[in-house]
């Protein structure tokens, strides 16, 4: 997948979350969010982000049931979980000089 596809469709979900009111659309926009962090955490890190404040909006949505809440939250553990492997990936090929 291209990289500024995959940002411009993140940033078009990021823009509507705020007006989502069905459980239904929420459903789609958090399928979508489980499918795409495999392949953001392994690829395109510096988008994760944006995962990051869609799920933000999505929790704050009062159309969420519980379910999707509940998946939600298992969502932001593991995009959480894939930017400390990253920064330790990172950190551990890119030693500090003193």
């Amino acid at each position: 997948m291209d990289i500024t596809i995959i940002a411009t469709v993140l940033n078009l979900i990021l823009g509507i979350v705020p007006q989502l009111t069905s459980s239904k659309s929420i459903n789609s926009v958090v399928s979508l969010l489980v499918q795409l962090v495999p392949i953001l955490t392994k690829e395109y890190q510096a988008l994760l982000p944006i995962v990051q404040n869609i799920i933000a909006l999505l929790q704050q949505n009062t159309a969420v049931t519980p379910a999707q809440l509940a998946a939600l939250k298992v969502l932001d553990a593991n995009v959480d979980s894939a930017f400390d492997a990253a920064w330790a990936a990172y950190d551990a090929a890119h030693p500090a000089t003193s």
